[in-house]
Order: structure tokens, then sequence, then C-alpha cells
């Protein structure tokens, strides 16, 4: 927004702004979308292999591995607990494979905010240091005055008579 901003004329600084702010929600939203696809994704497909994995070789019947899934994701132990074959042994297991799979999810989601700052970084390189830009000239002054009194201090070396001129227009 600040490179924006400064890369920009006086004159359209504004527009600048608000469209600034309207493509970074933009980003965002899109952002947003593609971190629930992945995390979604990521989840559907390791989910109930790793919760299979966990409970079944500990004696948990295959019937009930639908209702301990859906019972996991709504985090209600009287649900579970009401399971056929959940002891407390499962339940444990179930819970670290649950935590195991939204670790994955999460995981790659982060990878690949990485992946979107990396490149942010990139163009960041390639930036130019405005340092030179901020000096005492006034590109977009408030009042007629200060245009004569800007053009006065640029055109004469003596600063002094054109403060003085400031003072005598502000009393």
């Amino acid at each position: 927004m600040v490179a924006a901003q400064l890369d920009t004329p006086p004159e359209l600084i504004s527009t600048t702004s608000g469209l600034m702010t309207a493509v970074r929600s933009l980003g965002a939203s899109i952002g947003l979308a593609i971190n629930n696809a992945i995390i979604n994704s990521t989840l559907s497909k390791n989910l109930v292999p790793k919760v299979a994995a966990a409970t079944l070789p500990l004696g948990l019947p295959q019937a009930s591995l639908p209702a301990l899934i859906t019972a996991l994701l709504a985090d209600n132990s009287s649900a579970l607990q009401s399971i056929p074959g959940v002891t407390p042994a499962v339940a444990i297991a179930a819970l670290a494979a649950l935590k195991d799979a939204y670790g994955v999810a999460f995981r790659n989601a982060w990878i690949t905010a990485a992946c979107f700052v990396l490149v942010a970084v990139i163009a960041i390189l390639f930036l130019v240091d405005p340092t030179e830009e901020f000096n005492s000239r006034i590109d977009a002054p408030a009042e007629v005055d200060l245009v004569h009194i800007q053009a006065e201090m640029d055109a004469e070396p003596d600063h002094d008579k054109a403060a003085t001129h400031l003072e005598h227009i502000a009393s």
C-alpha cells in the first residue's frame, strides 16, 4: 500500500489507495478459499485412513468406523462412548489419528502460504527506495497561500524571508 502511494502521482493517491484496498480484500478472499480447499482436501484424503489404521487393529469393528469419525469431528464424547467397540484405548488412538490428520492438513496450508510469501519477497526485491522523495516540497497543498509560499521558498535561496512571509500570513 505504501509503495503504491509513493509511486503514484499526487492527484491519483486516493484512487490508488481505494484500488489497493479492494485488491487486498480480493486477495484475502482468494487466499481464504485456497486455504480452505487445501485443508478440506487433505483432511478428506487422510482422516479416514489414519483413523482406520489407528483403531481397527485395536478391535474396533469396521461398521463402527463412520460413527467414530462423525463423533470425533463433532467433538461429541457421549456419542463416542455409545459406539460399539470403542474402548478408552480406541478413543485415544482415534484422537491421536485425528490430530495427525489435522497436522498434515495445516502443514500443507502453511507450505502453500510460504510459497506465496516467497513470491512476495522476490517482488519486494524489485521495489525502489523512495527516500529521495521525502523532502520539504509539498505535493498537494491545502491552501492557495501555501502554493505561493512554496513557490517563493523554491525560488529564493533566502528561506528566512519566506518563513517571515509565512508567519505574516498565519497571523
